[in-house]
């Protein structure tokens, strides 16, 4: 629908522009005739599913469409020309949503998106999900366009869904075991392809019938005895059940099976799913085992959790098929030429681990770090003990191996997650904690002079007559001196919040700080020699940086301003390159002024302590002089600092990164971060791609990663999650803890999608976060 079609009729001053209404004041009502707009158009406003709604600057609702009044439970006719917040339930705070509307309206500043649930006034909730966005009337005037979409149910069926899937994926994805799922009613609603192979019945022939058809009849009523039990116990929590009895095949052969259920609920009432197993096998090993030993080795070979059994020295004496899968080999042959001990990949565990079996005979729960057959490293608990001969001599170490490396991977996520998330709340407090400073300052400093103004205005206003020209000269003079105090504290305070919001833009080239500096000093000079003060700078032509030339000099014409207007007659004020074995210029900033007590040092480059002094002539700081230009020395990658004297001056020290000649001309370099080098070549052809001349620099570790991004600096960091010593978060962590590389855009490629741990990555200030495609989707 083209916004420039729409045509709303509106009330209007003399002026065309909206009008502003208190609160408190009367609303004027809007027309409740419908906006006009093209057919196309009409039929979307019409016909779409979507609610729409438009408000005009006041928040009156110019318009809403048949979804909207069905959303909300009223109709068109009661809500054109209303407050949009008339909709709401009383548990918002109307006047708070208003006065935000109209100030984001005035700022052009409404949510592209938001997503909440929202009381309305008929008494019901829903999770909306809105749009807002500007568009102009034919009749030239702004309103926004909302557009809802109720979630509601879609967002409940998304959390059972999940939470199914999670619950069901793994189990079906690898088990050998029938799994099949029914509602209470006992119809079947999903069936793996191992139950297809063990009964006999594809998915068409299966879904949607009786669960009891996978049983003889005189078992049936066994299983809906059992549905019945469940569907009581599954109202109060989880009921699980294992029973053994027999199947029958399509062919309608029986064998024998061992069933286990279980139950949830869901938001359909209980479900249950049933495991299947065909036990043939092993009710004959079972009946042969009676007369046997081997018993112990159908246990064995059938366990889920990996066994096995091996010499003290580390030799292997038997694997179960769990175990070779746990650590990735084909056979027991495979497994036993390999030692044991080798499969530890810190030898000093394998030595606490036999120290406390020698000590106690058993241990548990002991937590071991193995490498697999193809190197990958896998998290597993050992559970063991020490068999013994006649003699009490250790014959054989025999044990359990649980792979607990998926829910270490989830902890960790989780503790990634947890520690950005605290980071992010220090960091809101710190915020808040100064902006409310920094607010209690200004509200004073911006009031306190209009007393002044208005005082000599309301003189010159009641006494013009008596006064003399004298009189009025001074008093207006009084007049301007403050309004231009205010105006030089209201500039200072703007260059602060752009550069503090990052709305300044910042044109960053080859500038050569011996120009700047010559120029800042050439503009001062007059002003030197009128206080007879000597002004001189030694910084050489060659000094160069990247940076931008009107911000840097800003920066000098600041130091240089302050350094005069606190320097008395006689005195000299120098800039001064000193060497320095770093990749980096130190420039000093020096006067013989009065300096600056050292209790005051703290305050001068933080905005909200907004620490002034007047100068040695009566002259008025703003406060924020200092602030805005440690901000654009942080822009620039740099550092200032302050060192001084009460009585014998004070010296402002600069760093700057120097200039690189293998930026190539402001091309830059990109660095790349992956322990594999095809993954390091293939990131770097697409780099290329976007700029040719861009130099590519790899790291194969997060630790060179780091380093060589503090030598470099360089444009973007593509970054691997998964990598030995160091991993993606970690080297994300520690570029936006150091204020050199904070501000160089990272991005994190990660091979498993983890809304906890992106979310965690993004909160610690990666620029993007990308999902790596697997093997078989590529």
């Amino acid at each position: 629908m083209s916004s420039q079609s729409i045509l709303a009729r509106r009330p209007a001053n003399s002026s065309g522009a909206a009008p502003v209404w208190p609160l408190e004041a009367p609303r004027p009502q809007a027309s409740a005739q419908p906006m006009h707009m093209g057919s196309l158009g009409e039929a979307i406003w019409r016909d779409s599913l979507e609610p729409m709604r438009v408000t005009d600057a006041l928040g009156l609702i110019v318009d809403v469409n048949d979804a909207y009044c069905r959303l909300v439970g009223m109709e068109r006719a009661d809500l054109v020309g209303q407050p949009f917040d008339v909709v709401y339930g009383p548990e918002l705070d109307h006047a708070v949503l208003i006065e935000k509307y109209r100030r984001r309206f005035e700022e052009r500043k409404m949510m592209p998106m938001m997503g909440r649930a929202v009381p309305l006034a008929t008494g019901k909730e829903v999770f909306l999900e809105a749009s807002s966005s500007f568009i102009t009337l034919d009749d030239g005037s702004v309103c926004v366009l909302s557009i809802a979409r109720d979630n509601t149910v879609h967002r409940n069926f998304e959390e059972s869904l999940r939470a199914s899937e999670s619950r069901y994926r793994s189990l079906t994805e690898y088990a050998t075991d029938a799994i099949v799922t029914c509602h209470a009613d006992g119809l079947i609603t999903s069936w793996n392809g191992a139950a297809a192979g063990m009964f006999g019945y594809d998915a068409a022939e299966s879904l949607g019938h009786p669960v009891q058809m996978l049983v003889p009849e005189r078992f049936r009523h066994l299983t809906t005895l059992a549905f019945g039990r469940m569907r009581i116990g599954a109202e109060a929590r989880t009921i699980h059940r294992t029973v053994e009895l027999f199947g029958q095949r399509r062919t309608g052969e029986e064998f024998p099976i061992e069933l286990s259920f279980s139950s949830w609920l869901t938001i359909d009432g209980p479900s249950f799913s049933i495991i299947i197993r065909d036990i043939t096998v092993r009710r004959k090993i079972e009946e042969q085992l009676r007369i046997s030993e081997q018993r112990y080795t159908a246990i064995f070979d059938h366990a889920v959790q990996g066994m096995f059994q091996s010499t003290p020295e580390g030799g292997l004496i038997l694997a179960n098929k769990a175990l070779l899968n746990l650590l990735g080999y084909d056979s027991c042959g495979e497994l036993a030429a390999v030692n044991m001990a080798d499969l530890y990949v810190d030898p000093e565990q394998r030595s606490q681990y036999l120290a406390q079996l020698a000590a106690q005979g058993s241990c548990y729960n002991f937590e071991l770090t193995l490498r697999r057959k193809d190197g990958r490293l896998i998290t597993v608990l050992e559970h063991s003990r020490l068999v013994k001969d006649d003699q009490g001599n250790a014959k054989m170490m025999e044990g359990i191996l649980e792979d607990i490396s998926e829910r270490k991977e989830l902890e960790r996520r989780a503790k990634e997650y947890l520690d950005a998330l605290q980071s992010s709340r220090a960091s809101l407090a710190d915020a808040i904690a100064q902006k409310d400073r920094l607010l209690s300052i200004l509200s004073h400093d911006l009031r306190s002079p209009f007393t002044s103004i208005l005082g000599f205005c309301e003189i010159l206003l009641e006494e013009n007559a008596a006064l003399s020209a004298a009189e009025r000269s001074e008093f207006l003079t009084y007049i301007r001196n403050s309004a231009q105090q205010q105006l030089s504290l209201l500039n200072k305070l703007l260059d602060w919040s752009r550069l503090e919001s990052g709305r300044i833009k910042v044109d960053m080239k080859k500038v050569d700080l011996g120009d700047i500096c010559k120029i800042s000093v050439d503009a001062h000079a007059g002003t030197a020699l009128k206080r007879n003060i000597t002004l001189s700078a030694n910084v050489p032509a060659g000094t160069v940086v990247t940076g931008d030339a009107d911000l840097l000099s800003q920066v000098f014409n600041n130091l240089i301003g302050n350094s005069l207007k606190f320097t008395p007659k006689g005195g000299s004020v120098q800039i001064r390159l000193d060497a320095d074995p770093k990749n980096e210029w130190v420039l000093r900033v020096s006067d013989s002024g009065i300096g600056i007590p050292e209790a005051d040092l703290a305050k001068l480059f933080r905005a909200e302590e907004h620490y002034t002094r007047r100068g040695l002539q009566g002259e008025a700081g703003t406060g924020f002089g200092l602030s805005v230009v440690a901000g654009i020395i942080e822009r620039h990658a740099g550092t200032i600092t302050a060192k001084s004297e009460v009585g014998s001056g004070t010296t402002f020290t600069i760093s700057l990164p120097r200039w690189m000649d293998n930026d190539k001309q402001g091309h830059g370099c990109a660095l790349i971060v992956d322990d594999e080098i095809g993954v390091r070549a293939l990131h770097a052809r697409y780099l290329r791609k976007v700029d040719p001349e861009m130099e590519i620099i790899q790291a194969a570790n997060g630790k060179d990663g780091v380093r060589l991004a503090k030598e470099r600096r360089p444009r973007i960091i593509v970054t691997d999650y998964s990598m030995p010593e160091m991993n993606g978060f970690q080297l994300l962590s520690s570029l936006k803890d150091d204020v050199e590389t904070q501000d160089i855009p990272v991005v994190v490629i990660t091979g498993k999608e983890s809304t906890a741990s992106m979310e965690a990555m993004r909160l610690k200030g990666a620029a993007a976060t990308i999902i790596k495609l697997s093997s078989s989707a590529e």
